[in-house]
């Protein structure tokens, strides 16, 4: 997430902009609040939908979680799954936990404007490195320090 914030703060020196409203979306939302924390007097207000706490882990945790995601990077072995077809691909998008048992036929239009065909059906379009292991987690003590490191109004 280093890489994230940093450029975020390259995006703003480039815009010139002294300080600015930051909204974020899932991971976005996470990179929102610890932007928000580490450059508070750039960040006039902070919205974070659907994320503003970063995955908490213990310290046990770390080396073994960095262990992974190096590991899923140098194998590439998080890659975007290929369903046959969009039926079979909105069926177990409507059973997963994301969707919570929301009609097959709604997650149809949900999902179907992220996917693309390939030879043998379709894939979601998506960075598949955002399903890969985080390359770090942040304990609760660190998760509170940038919560109140957060000076701003934080929707």
């Amino acid at each position: 997430m280093l890489n994230w914030i940093i450029d975020l703060e390259n995006i703003r020196k480039e815009l010139e902009l002294d300080r600015f409203a930051l909204v974020g979306h899932s991971m976005g939302g996470n990179i929102s609040m610890l932007y928000s924390a580490t450059y508070p007097e750039r960040v006039s207000s902070t919205v974070c939908i659907d994320g503003f706490v970063p995955a908490i882990r213990e310290a046990s945790e770390v080396v073994k979680n960095l262990r992974k995601s190096a590991d899923e990077a140098v194998n590439g072995t998080c890659k975007n799954t290929v369903f046959k077809d969009l039926d079979q691909l909105a069926t177990i998008k409507s059973n997963s936990k994301w969707y919570a048992g929301l009609d097959v036929e709604l997650c149809k239009i949900i999902v179907e404007r992220n996917t693309t065909s390939v030879d043998n059906g379709i894939q979601q379009i998506f960075d598949p490195r955002l399903k890969s292991a985080s390359v770090m987690y942040l304990n609760k003590d660190q998760i509170m320090e940038f919560y109140q490191g957060c000076t701003m109004p934080v929707a």
